[in-house]
């Protein structure tokens, strides 16, 4: 096989400086640039050897960027390259991982803390699948589908047996009141210990509900 003359074939192809210019304000990203540096060289005349020299890339490398400018140009050169990553994760782990951030808190598997937080979670895929996640997480979620959302509270229907026991506790509290006895009413207002605004891992485009007693719990008090 005949040996290509990358020399050659660059002559051949030309080098437009306007178009070299307007390319390195275009790409500010630091190994695009190198890219350009290389080549912008290798117009002014300087050989593979004595670019390894000022720029302490390797051969291959240097090769490697004069290759794609022949075959397409500034543009092929400065595209930016996305290297493909393994998935630390199987599929059967992430469909897991998804169903016990929907179901489940971080207590329910011995760890601190109600809500799952980016540090809570990386412990608990160290902990139950051996995968470390120094950063990504959030891409991570976002590659399952999940938003950090807040939750709408799903009260439950009152026991009409404990809401008629609670209207008969009140009126006798207010028969049997005398003149030093006051009887406070509030419309459409509670008094609860649950945080107002709970927030919660859930699918995207929907809210994820909180379960709660407390209209249950209220109606138990006592006068």
């Amino acid at each position: 096989m005949k040996k290509r003359n990358l020399r050659k074939e660059f002559i051949t192809k030309g080098f437009d400086e306007k178009e070299y210019k307007k390319y390195w304000l275009k790409n500010k990203a630091h190994y695009i640039r190198k890219k350009l540096t290389v080549l912008h060289l290798y117009s002014q005349g300087l050989g593979v050897e004595e670019l390894v020299k000022k720029t302490s890339h390797n051969p291959k490398t240097i090769n490697n960027y004069l290759n794609l400018y022949l075959e397409g140009g500034f543009e092929l050169l400065c595209k930016k390259q996305e290297q493909p990553k393994k998935g630390r994760l199987t599929g059967q782990q992430l469909l897991e991982f998804k169903r016990v951030l929907l179901n489940h808190q971080p207590v329910d598997f011995g760890l601190a803390g109600v809500i799952w937080t980016g540090n809570i979670m990386i412990v608990f895929l160290y902990l139950f699948y051996g995968v470390t996640y120094d950063s990504g997480i959030y891409s991570l979620l976002s590659r399952l589908g999940l938003s950090y959302q807040k939750a709408h509270q799903d009260y439950a229907e009152s026991d009409p047996v404990q809401a008629k026991a609670h209207l008969d506790t009140l009126r006798e509290c207010v028969w049997q009141a005398d003149e030093q006895t006051g009887v406070l009413f509030f419309d459409e207002f509670s008094v609860t210990e649950l945080p107002s605004a709970y927030r919660a891992w859930a699918q995207k485009n929907t809210r994820p509900k909180v379960a709660t007693r407390q209209k249950k719990d209220d109606e138990q008090m006592p006068c």
